[in-house]
């Protein structure tokens, strides 16, 4: 009748009488490493020295925030966030 394969209806139905309605779920977000105060700190520590890398970064977060993580996450802080920064590489001279 509602050209949906059975399958599909069955699960609906045993979803709505688990949980009482038929709406997807709601995602979930992936559990985050820094807090939005961890973020701030490693913020200020990129506007004392610009130069930082993001592995030298992430050995301070270690050393100073006592949470390990990779410099691809610091590099996500940095770009993706609300920081509007943007990497750079040195000139090799």
């Amino acid at each position: 009748i509602v050209n949906i394969c059975r399958s599909t209806v069955q699960y609906i139905i045993k979803r709505f009488k688990t949980d009482g309605c038929i709406e997807n779920r709601s995602k979930t977000a992936n559990n985050k490493i820094f807090t939005l105060s961890d973020e701030n700190y490693i913020l200020r520590q990129i506007k004392k020295d610009s130069f930082l890398s993001a592995s030298k970064l992430a050995k301070i977060a270690e050393k100073d925030l006592r949470k390990v993580c990779c410099p691809q996450t610091i590099t996500n802080i940095l770009v993706l966030h609300k920081s509007n920064y943007k990497r750079r590489i040195t000139r090799h001279k």
